[in-house]
């Protein structure tokens, strides 16, 4: 089901649900004779080879053919460019080009997971926002964090 605190929409993980699924949709969309399902089962595919080819830290040489794919297939349905297709769409590529690598080093699950792993680090050193010690130890923290991650 579609998690509540995305607002009702298909991000992150719902996302990656859907789109692993999507052979088994294509099954049952043909034994319910939902033939209308098809262009956009197909049209998730081609995101879904977009995600694959350039969403993680690898990148795929051809992502821009599959972007292109992904593109002619999305603007052939009745469905109008959300500002998310468009990114993928336009900006996706401009950005992988300047960075030169795939969009996982700068996607917020990596920063959720370094937030995730500093915040073991924060619990040992941690005072209270008012109290006065609490700059000192954050910046201990910070500097014990680093001496070990870098």
């Amino acid at each position: 089901p579609i998690q509540p605190y995305h607002g009702g929409h298909f991000n992150g993980n719902d996302c990656m649900k859907l789109l692993r699924g999507l052979d088994r949709l294509q099954v049952l969309s043909e034994k319910a004779n939902v033939g209308q399902a098809h262009p956009f089962i197909n049209t998730l595919s081609l995101f879904r080879d977009v995600v694959s080819s350039c969403f993680g830290i690898n990148l795929d040489p051809d992502f821009e053919a599959k972007i292109l794919r992904f593109k002619n297939s999305y603007v052939s349905l009745p469905a109008s460019i959300t500002p998310k297709v468009h990114a993928v769409f336009y900006h996706v590529p401009q950005f992988i080009k300047m960075k030169k690598t795939g969009l996982g080093l700068f996607s917020e699950q990596a920063t959720e997971a370094l937030h995730s792993n500093f915040k073991n680090y924060w619990n040992r050193y941690k005072r209270d926002p008012s109290n006065p010690e609490y700059p000192n130890q954050l910046l201990k923290c910070v500097i014990d964090y680093n001496s070990k991650k870098v």
